[in-house]
């Protein structure tokens, strides 16, 4: 039998392999001399950093690329390349789709009736599911959707949506919470149907808006309010404790569906095309869409300052002109009214509130001077 040692003798090639040793051979027409290398961790490392400097310029090489210098696209029409592209797999991600509906919509139904509530995990996408989970079971009940991906998501919008669906009155706000649970659970006892509420990317609102988790706790415990929701992040679990998951009485459903996450991401920014001012714009239209005449109003006289001092030594608007302004066009009637106002747009991340150098309150308000520009306009022409 033959030894290692003599298998050594008689294999050239063989070397040990205690060591990470790569050997690169030259061409054959060339000198046949090996050269080893020792794999190390930081050639990894430098080979990654030297790879990202791109000679742009042969008179100026090893220049990384200035993101600034790449054309942008508009947001509209990256969204249509991105809708039209075809998904090679959407054959397959049907087929699934239909099998959870199969599998899971009657299931689910009869679950939420009996006291559980439906948390939707996996990769992928899970709206198109949940709506046609809504389109199929939903549709004669009671239902509110709530976008947790939405960046203009607030709790006081979420509290209203709540009411009007129960035609409760709604003049709550996110310091009355405990109020308005009571009042929402009282108002729901009378009433003779359910409420389903359908949350996409649930986890998402949780960690964005504050106290929308003690919110839904609170109207879980309701015997007539039913949750559908679905989560994305890996770790979304960490949200609850065992309390609040014995509160909320999930029921876990793996739904990996493979789809794109378009719409989830759609409110994104990237560096690929110019989104911000029509993302701001959009956001804005809609929140200014559920405000009252007077806000309205309040959110011009905001704006108009700032248009009409634009410039880099504007600090911001004091508080106290604002007031002023709007006591004079009676839009409110004292400084608490004011500031009642400015806490909504605060929630909507309209504004934001710091003090000067002599302890005046300014009123900074977070929007660019071209977005405070079209929506004006839009204003004036509706």
């Amino acid at each position: 039998m033959m030894d290692f040692r003599e298998m050594e003798e008689n294999d050239e090639d063989y070397e040990d392999k205690s060591e990470p040793v790569f050997k690169f051979r030259k061409a054959k027409n060339k000198s046949s001399r090996e050269k080893d290398f020792i794999a190390q961790s930081q050639h990894y490392f430098e080979s990654a950093s030297a790879a990202a400097q791109i000679n742009t310029n042969e008179a100026n090489p090893g220049t990384s690329i200035d993101q600034s210098k790449i054309p942008l696209i508009d947001s509209q029409k990256f969204a249509t390349i991105s809708r039209d592209l075809e998904d090679s797999h959407q054959e397959h991600i049907d087929a699934l789709l239909e099998k959870y509906e199969m599998k899971f919509f009657t299931k689910w139904v009869q679950l939420m009736h009996a006291g559980f509530n439906i948390l939707l995990q996996g990769y992928g996408s899970k709206i198109n599911l949940m709506e046609q989970f809504r389109l199929i079971h939903l549709m004669d009940f009671n239902h509110v959707i709530i976008k947790g991906f939405y960046p203009g998501l607030s709790l006081k919008h979420v509290m209203n949506s709540l009411a009007d669906n129960v035609e409760l009155s709604h003049s709550f706000t996110p310091n009355s919470l405990d109020k308005f649970c009571s009042a929402f659970a009282d108002h729901l006892e009378r009433l003779d149907f359910d409420l389903f509420l359908i949350i996409p990317s649930i986890d998402v609102a949780l960690v964005k808006v504050n106290k929308l988790q003690q919110l839904f706790l609170s109207i879980a415990k309701l015997p007539r309010v039913h949750f559908i929701a679905s989560i994305d992040h890996i770790n979304a679990d960490l949200l609850w404790d065992q309390h609040s998951k014995y509160e909320m009485n999930w029921l876990k459903f793996d739904c990996t569906t493979f789809e794109n996450y378009n719409v989830e991401t759609s409110f994104e920014n990237s560096f690929l095309h110019n989104s911000t001012g029509s993302l701001a714009l959009s956001s804005l239209a809609n929140v200014a869409h559920s405000l009252t005449p007077n806000a309205k109003k309040i959110l011009e006289v905001i704006i108009n300052f700032y248009l009409k001092n634009d410039d880099s030594k504007n600090p911001g608007m004091l508080f106290q002109q604002c007031y002023l302004q709007c006591r004079e066009s009676f839009l409110v009637n004292s400084d608490l009214a004011l500031r009642a106002q400015l806490t909504e747009f605060i929630d909507h991340g309209l504004v934001s509130m710091k003090k000067n150098s002599e302890g005046g309150e300014l009123i900074i308000l977070n929007l660019t001077k071209s977005v405070m520009t079209t929506y004006l306009e839009n204003s004036r022409a509706a």
